[in-house]
């Protein structure tokens, strides 16, 4: 076999901080090479040490490298064998300005690029030189676009663990059951989809058939590039299904304030528009030929189709007739990219300039241009956001849809169907109004503001996302159970199932097993529902009625506190003379909701101080995943069985009832002394700009969460100040009385004084046998007298905790799990054994349990000594336990944004800029049958119910017919 290996550049700076990166980027399309290359380009100018590797799958796209930085550039020639085999993209293309492509030709109208692709892998995967090549080359992490996986095995042979997924488009949805990401097929369009967000019945069901056919078509090329790496490279290759979710992070060339907005793993990084640098855009000058073009009228338009249609391709009726809306347009030049010189076509148009390459991004970023007629490819659709153009978007083929709907929805586009570019009215009109209506330029120019101002920019997160995933990758506790379950599991159908079985299963026990004879019944009932309360009691007999009000406590006493503050008019009054440009606020209650919006604040940021509140979350449209993810007050963690799924279900249900009541006395409050017009609490919620919420993505339990979510988990704990601050000579001499130190504390809320006898003195036997450990126990009396004897127990009312934590001296802690000492000890490199006691503290010591650095210990264990101090051994000699907390810790204090910076950057930013009603997903309109398609199933089951049963009346009407005809026969012949 001949070998043809191109090495443009090679070179090699080896420092301290550089890392070895391998881009992988096969060379199919300019859009995806470029995207890539800025990915190569952007590490390369961080100063790392970047190979840019190009297996050839088209040999037109041979010379599109995109490179300008990087040097190290390998590029895979295809061989003899491949060269015969080549499948010519191009001459695929010209039929997509007549195909449309739906569910029913989805995968036909790709057939080109999954034959072109199996070939480029074979011939990549032969050449054995490449291979022992990159082998020698040491890579830290390698990066590659999931639209092949031929990469993926490449990687794993080479022995990189560490890998990042690159999608140049803005979401690859044929991956996300991979990843364990949410398909939201009923309010999220898909890569190929031809709709917005806002769909029908069959626009939902038509939604998903074409991501479905287009995951066949996927998966189907993805098997045979598995069977070619795994004949190439060995058959122990893991399967793609894999490799896929093992990837530390996934970049995605989607921008949040931009895109659709959808709920996404917080391994998810979005970098859309890394490929448009404005500061080079705004700094290049255009030369003497496109001034001159620029200058002879007030206005000019821009139009090209891209790379891989062509214009010149375009039938002719659908170019004559935008020839004629140029020529009723005199006043403005017309800028056509046109791939030939055979224009005679538009001789005696002189308002019309032909070239077969324009200077795109600067021609965008020239205040003369005024529009853009683009076919909506997401480089083209990126720049042109960024550049503030309003545009006319023509949608070809593959995700030009999705990205044309996506800019139309911000008000600076409008869509024309290619089908319609012949029709004079429709076209003309589109001119018209994004040249003279106003509102498209505004609207544009609005958007370019919060892509060129948004807090994180695309090429810091690829330069500080890379590096970190390099020194700590990879994230296996960012891999969601989730993605493990399957259809019924993961929407909850079994447990629904199972409560519905359950309630008829009561009612049979009541009606049929109890014994009418007893004479004494008593009825407990505990209100999960606040409104069907009454209705749902039911009894009329029975005397003895026990009725378990919800939260009863709290809901009271937040009711109370909410009247007491808004009868306070001289407050609201003071509050509105200083003007504020924003609110933030604690959404377990909503009395100040309904403040702020008397106050005229607009932009409102929402802050949990838990991880997040399972109560907000209907309401902002962030789905909850009951089937895997525990809910704020759950006992389990994320492995259910489907008993904890329900329960997990169950105990979110009732919670969500009593605060779902609580706010809605707190409208009632703030309507009555603020205005009746303020609106209701659900209609606040969701138009807040961002949601903090004290969480972290590297130590909570992964989940979907939409962008506005941001996690500041950790923002109280500053590790600085603690390192930095010097413990008392008290503690230093209670510190250094043994190696061992162990810190206990139950937080302040719950209090150890409180603690039964039982358990404290299991607790005591335990510190007792352990003699060569010293014990700190925050403890709220100086009555301890129950402790005498034991010299290892040092109670104390007060501990500096989080300075005892940080202290190497200390050994271990033993912990409630209040999410306040869960992060101090998740930051401070310390084993521990965390007993909850109630609420989220259960949820938090799963959290840490996860992570192999802490011990669950079940409160009602304490009495055990055996269990207790088995535990204690554990976190105190067992190495891997501190191993375990070391690596969380190091992971968290150098994660690439600190909490601090996402809280100052992403409030200046909506003081700025916002409020952001574009990032208000459309799913939270729907109900659980839609968000779920079961309205779709449950029509197709009807569908198919019935056809079953026309078959099954058919059949026996035809055999009565046949019987009947037998039977006459057989009389005739007797």
């Amino acid at each position: 076999m001949s070998t043809k290996l191109f090495l443009i550049f090679s070179s090699f700076f080896l420092s301290v901080n550089s890392v070895n990166v391998l881009v992988y980027s096969p060379a199919f399309a300019a859009s995806h090479t470029n995207f890539m290359a800025r990915l190569a380009d952007t590490l390369t100018e961080s100063g790392h040490n970047v190979t840019f590797l190009v297996p050839i799958i088209d040999v037109a796209r041979r010379n599109q490298l995109g490179v300008r930085l990087t040097t190290d550039v390998v590029v895979v020639e295809q061989d003899d064998k491949a060269s015969q085999e080549h499948i010519p993209f191009d001459e695929s293309m010209e039929a997509y300005w007549t195909m449309e492509t739906d569910s029913s030709n989805v995968e036909d109208s790709i057939k080109w690029f999954f034959d072109g692709m199996k070939v480029g892998c074979e011939n990549f995967l032969r050449d054995r030189n490449v291979f022992e090549l990159m082998k020698s080359r040491n890579f830290d992490v390698a990066i590659l676009e999931p639209l092949s996986v031929c990469g993926l095995g490449f990687f794993e042979k080479l022995g990189i663990e560490k890998t990042i997924l690159a999608s140049s488009c803005a979401n690859y949805d044929y991956l996300f059951r991979h990843l364990g990401e949410p398909n939201e097929y009923s309010y999220v369009p898909s890569l190929m989809s031809t709709k917005g967000e806002k769909m029908n019945f069959f626009e939902r069901f038509e939604n998903y058939k074409v991501s479905e056919g287009m995951s066949r078509g996927i998966s189907r090329m993805f098997d045979a590039e598995q069977k070619t790496y795994q004949k190439y490279l060995g058959e122990n290759l893991p399967d793609w299904r894999d490799l896929l979710p093992a990837a530390s992070l996934f970049f995605t060339n989607s921008n949040p304030y931009l895109d659709f907005p959808r709920p996404v793993l917080q391994k998810t990084v979005p970098i859309g528009g890394i490929s448009v640098d404005m500061k080079k855009i705004r700094s290049h000058e255009l030369n003497e030929e496109w001034n001159f073009v620029l200058n002879q009228r007030k206005h000019n338009i821009l139009i090209s189709f891209g790379s891989l249609v062509q214009s010149s391709h375009m039938h002719t009726e659908a170019r004559d007739n935008i020839l004629k809306v140029i020529r009723s347009e005199p006043n403005v030049t017309f800028i056509w990219k046109y791939e030939t010189n055979e224009t005679s076509f538009a001789n005696g148009i002189p308002n019309i300039h032909f070239s077969k390459w324009v200077p795109q991004p600067n021609l965008l970023g020239d205040p003369r241009i005024s529009a853009f007629l683009t076919h909506g490819g997401l480089g083209s659709t990126n720049e042109l956001a960024h550049c503030g153009k309003p545009a006319i978007v023509v949608p070809i083929f593959g995700d030009q849809h999705r990205n044309a709907y996506m800019l139309e929805r911000h008000g600076g586009a409008i869509v024309v169907q290619k089908t319609e570019l012949h029709e004079w009215k429709t076209l003309k009109s589109a001119v018209t109004k994004i040249l003279y209506d106003g509102k498209y330029k505004k609207n544009a120019i609005h958007l370019a503001d919060l892509l060129l101002n948004q807090p994180l920019k695309p090429k810091d997160l690829v330069t500080k996302y890379v590096e970190f995933v390099a020194k700590y990758g990879p994230f296996p506790e960012m891999d969601p159970y989730g993605r493990k379950l399957n259809f019924f599991q993961r929407h909850l159908l079994d447990v629904w199932l199972m409560e519905i079985l359950g309630h008829l299963a009561l009612f049979l026990i009541i009606f049929w097993v109890i014994p009418f004879r007893l004479r004494k019944m008593t009825y407990l009932m505990p209100v999960v529902d606040v409104e069907k309360r009454d209705e749902c009691i039911g009894v009329k007999l029975t005397k003895d009625l026990i009725i378990v009000e919800m939260f009863k406590w709290f809901s009271s006493d937040m009711k109370i506190a909410c009247r007491n503050f808004l009868s306070r008019r001289d407050i609201f009054n003071q509050m509105k003379s200083r003007n504020f440009d924003l609110a933030i606020l604690e959404p377990v209650s909503v009395c100040g909701l309904g403040f702020v919006k008397a106050l005229g604040i607009e932009k409102i940021i929402l802050a949990s101080s838990c991880t997040f509140f399972d109560t907000v979350l209907p309401y902002i449209g962030e789905p909850l995943d009951f089937s895997y993810v525990p809910a704020g007050f759950s006992v389990t963690g994320d492995v259910m069985s489907i008993s904890e799924r329900y329960e997990n279900w169950l105990v979110t249900k009732e919670i969500n009832a009593a605060f779902e009541d609580m706010h809605d006395g707190e409208t009632e409050l703030y309507k009555e002394f603020l205005g009746e017009n303020i609106p209701d609490w659900r209609d606040l919620l969701p138009t807040a700009s961002i949601f903090f919420v004290n969480s972290n993505p590297f130590l909570d339990f992964p989940r979907p969460v939409l962008q506005k979510t941001i996690p500041i988990g950790g923002i109280s704990v500053n590790m600085k100040w603690t390192t930095e601050h010097q413990i008392s000579s008290e503690w230093e001499q209670i510190l250094n009385k043994r190696t061992s130190n162990v810190l206990i504390s139950f937080g302040s809320m719950v209090k150890s004084t409180h603690m039964p006898l039982k358990w404290r003195n299991g607790l005591l036997e335990t510190i007792k046998s352990m003699s060569n450990v010293t014990f700190i126990w925050k403890y709220e009396s100086e009555n301890v007298s129950f402790a005498d004897g034991i010299n290892n127990l040092h109670f104390s009312k007060w501990v500096p905790q989080i300075t005892l934590l940080s202290d190497p001296r200390l050994t271990a802690f033993v912990s409630h799990g209040g999410l306040g000492s869960t992060m101090e000890l998740a930051y401070s490199e310390k084993p521990a054994v965390v007993i909850p006691v109630f609420a989220d503290q259960i949820r938090n010591a799963n959290m840490l349990a996860r992570h192999k650095g802490a011990i669950y210990l079940h409160k009602n264990h304490m009495e055990n000594v055996e269990i207790v101090r088995k535990a204690f051994e554990d976190v105190l000699f067992d190495e891997s336990y501190k191993r375990n907390a070391v690596k969380l810790a190091d992971i968290l204090n150098n994660q690439p944004y600190s909490p601090k910076e996402n809280v100052i950057k992403y409030t200046e930013f909506v003081g700025e800029h916002g409020p952001f009603p574009s990032m208000d997903p459309y799913g939270r309109h729907h109900n659980y049958f839609q968000k779920t398609f079961l309205d779709i199933y449950a029509i197709f089951a009807l569908y198919y119910l019935a056809l079953v049963i026309f078959t099954l009346v058919a059949a026996r009407i035809i055999y009565v017919q046949i019987r009947n005809c037998v039977e006459s026969k057989l009389i005739k012949r007797d």
